[in-house]
């Protein structure tokens, strides 16, 4: 099974959105040795891991700099870190939700 959670990230003057997916996957065990009704489990929800084997859990900050103009949000506080612009990381994502 999989799960995706996906932030869209509209901006202004841009045609496509900025777009952000935290992944998440689990098994689906069948054991046919049991009486019906009981053969199904599952693992638990396992996240996507980077390119370093870390978990990935939220959607990390994103910029959104445009020409010195400020940016606003709706949804989400601009974050400014050293002069730039940002969306700021999403909390992390629960699976089961």
């Amino acid at each position: 099974m999989y799960r995706v959670s996906t932030s869209n990230i509209s901006l202004e003057g841009k045609s496509t959105p900025g777009v952000q997916h935290v992944s998440y996957s689990r098994a689906k065990i069948t054991d046919r040795s049991k009486p019906a009704g009981q053969q199904t489990s599952y693992t638990d929800w396992a996240a996507a891991k980077n390119s370093e084997g870390q978990a990935v859990t939220n959607c990390p900050q994103y910029e959104v700099t445009k020409n010195g103009n400020n940016a606003n949000a709706t949804g989400a506080t601009i974050e400014t870190v050293d002069g730039k612009q940002y969306v700021p990381a999403s909390e992390t994502i629960n699976p089961d939700k």
